[in-house]
């Protein structure tokens, strides 16, 4: 099962926000290594773990295996964006602001879970089929969305099961 935390954070302190979110699910300081494209890793390789953060939230998955997660609030999203990124069929399914998001933090998990961020030809991929679903499998992972207020989370991850843990910031803050 791979496990979601979330938090409620301004800004200025995401990063710090993410680091002690995993540090609070380790219990212990962890030391990070980076590969090539700047995913980090837990130098004792005793879990796998991705971060993202945007506006008012920090989310953190951590599996046993690997993982990628994103998260996005739902506001405008660029049409340019969408003609350039996006498969001609995606394209053809979003019906509303929403679904371009979804489709944009699933291809941004999918991105992160293979370690290479936005490097992957986005435009290829199809992932139409999981705008009207929870959760579906592609290849050989699966793609899981939930919302979270008013933004969209996207897990990808070798499993289709996820516990989402919510976390207040005080009780990161008072440790």
């Amino acid at each position: 099962m791979t496990l979601v935390y979330y938090c409620k954070a301004p800004s200025q302190i995401h990063h710090e926000v993410g680091y002690r979110l995993l540090a609070k699910h380790l219990g212990y300081q962890p030391a990070l290594i980076y590969n090539s494209y700047g995913k980090p890793y837990l130098n004792d390789q005793s879990c796998y773990f991705n971060l993202s953060h945007q506006e008012n939230w920090v989310v953190l998955a951590v599996s046993d295996h690997e993982v990628g997660i994103d998260v996005q609030a739902i506001r405008s999203l660029d049409t340019r964006v969408v003609q350039r990124m996006f498969h001609p069929l995606e394209q053809k399914k979003i019906q509303t602001i929403e679904d371009g998001i979804k489709l944009w933090c699933m291809k941004e998990s999918y991105g992160k879970y293979k370690g290479s961020g936005i490097q992957i030809q986005f435009r290829v991929l199809d992932f139409s089929k999981g705008l009207q679903k929870d959760c579906f499998a592609y290849e050989d992972f699966y793609l899981i969305v939930r919302k979270i207020e008013n933004s969209v989370v996207a897990i990808c991850s070798n499993d289709d099961k996820i516990n989402m843990i919510p976390v207040k910031l005080e009780d990161l803050i008072e440790e």
